[in-house]
């Protein structure tokens, strides 16, 4: 299905790591270190992992430091640019988000890339989406890296991790150690109770409560907020916490039914890793105002090469919807709040979409990047297939805003990496069917 997108080969020490043993062997090790980190078949897992030459790592942080550069300067310093159609709209002008920003901005993103044929310092990934608050994969993500190398003897001798659960917590502790940790929904998550063991392993104290949860307890005056922390009161009486790790008010709709809540963050400049108006950057039809904004900072070469990085991209309008109806070939359509790969339309889809879409405010027209392909090969059900392949990329940052434009990102590190791959759908997400790939680099 993929015949004439770039393949990469597992290298040969890696192979030649994965043959010392049986298939059958390798995988029922496997198993059994992916179920000690409580990674279930729930979780699909491919027991064939996804190694990029040595030194990419390098790049990819090149290109990481430069989008976030790009983003937080344009959110500090073109805020007016960015009031675009749809939700970033209602953030700016119901809630506020620009107001009581924190001089010093202090979480971690998470870029999903496309890596497009062969993967060298000339050739970055290209930047498809920013996630800036509720990034999955912090939990079973590492975990699955982590079992892997524990599964397969040797391979930690030829491949160099990066595990994000450390870099975040690096990070995290700038803000105290106490964490509130609030997850969307359901708390017993995999990927979120994994996440709450390594911080509490990393030295944190965390409270894990469901958004729902915290919103009735702030409704019944059992919840205190101020820029000097948290406290909540349960049946053991008042607690502190000196900061709030969001893993929910992704979506507009959590935000609206978290509306005091948000507000109360915002207006009393509660601490919190990961901040809200960051939701803002996470528009799709966004990524073009960073890199404009980038000529008043930063230099021509960086400039040069975050053109390689960051997709041109236009508004879908009148005459654009004619031109694609015409010739969708070697497009994507995308809706610029759109989430989990729900509103992507590819190729031919597009003709089929276009119809339905009666608002053409908030759409954005992209070409289309061919992602490559990995052997990839399911550890609990099926067999080795050749799939396409994501990179999504965790980066830990810290932001100074009152430091000049240009040297105000102070860190910002490369923490972790997943892969997510489909073996028969040009969206790699897991909700739609994909594997996740443990990733790593050749030493």
């Amino acid at each position: 299905m993929f015949d004439n997108h770039y393949h990469e080969e597992i290298p040969a020490e890696v192979r030649e790591v994965l043959s010392k043993e049986t298939k059958s062997t390798g995988k029922h090790r496997l198993k059994s270190c992916l179920l000690a980190r409580n990674i279930t078949s729930f979780i699909p897992v491919s027991y064939l992992p996804r190694v990029l030459p040595k030194g990419y790592d390098a790049t990819v942080e090149k290109a990481c430091r430069l989008i976030v550069e790009m983003a937080f300067e344009s959110a500090y310093g073109n805020q007016e640019a960015l009031d675009l159609p749809g939700n970033s709209h209602e953030l700016i002008h119901d809630y506020h988000v620009f107001r009581n920003m924190p001089q010093r901005a202090v979480g971690t993103c998470r870029l999903d890339f496309a890596v497009s044929g062969i993967p060298t310092e000339e050739n970055p990934p290209k930047l498809l989406e920013i996630n800036c608050i509720d990034y999955a994969g912090t939990g079973w993500g590492p975990s699955s890296s982590l079992a892997m190398l524990e599964a397969i003897p040797g391979l930690e001798d030829i491949v160099s991790f990066r595990n994000a659960r450390e870099g975040m917590a690096k990070n995290m502790a700038q803000l105290g150690k106490k964490m509130l940790f609030l997850s969307a929904g359901d708390n017993t998550y995999l990927d979120y109770t994994n996440f709450a063991k390594s911080m509490k392993e990393a030295g944190f104290e965390v409270k894990h409560l469901c958004d729902d949860d915290f919103v009735a307890m702030n409704d019944e005056g059992l919840v205190r907020m101020s820029e000097n922390g948290i406290d909540i009161k349960d049946g053991q009486g008042w607690s502190h916490h000196d900061f709030i790790y969001p893993r929910c008010f992704g979506t507009l709709g959590e935000i609206w039914d978290a509306d005091d809540v948000i507000h109360a963050i915002i207006d009393r400049n509660v601490p919190i890793y990961d901040n809200l108006f960051a939701l803002v950057l996470e528009n799709k039809a966004a990524h073009g105002i960073f890199h404009e904004h980038a000529k008043t900072f930063m230099s021509e070469a960086d400039r040069q090469f975050a053109e390689k990085v960051i997709l041109p991209s236009v508004n879908l309008d009148r005459k654009t919807k004619n031109m694609l109806l015409k010739s969708p070939q070697g497009k994507v359509l995308k809706h610029s709040d759109g989430h989990m790969g729900e509103t992507v339309y590819i190729n031919d889809a597009i003709i089929h979409a276009l119809p339905q879409i009666k608002r053409l405010k908030g759409w954005t027209i992209q070409d289309f990047v061919s992602l490559n392909t990995a052997d990839i090969e399911p550890t609990y059900y099926g067999a080795q297939s050749r799939a396409l392949v994501d990179l999504s990329v965790y980066v830990s940052y810290e932001f100074d805003s009152k430091k000049p434009a240009g040297k105000r990102l102070e860190t910002c590190s490369m923490s972790g990496a997943i892969c997510r791959a489909s073996p028969w759908n040009y969206k790699v997400n897991l909700s739609t069917g994909g594997l996740l790939v443990p990733v790593f680099f050749s030493k």
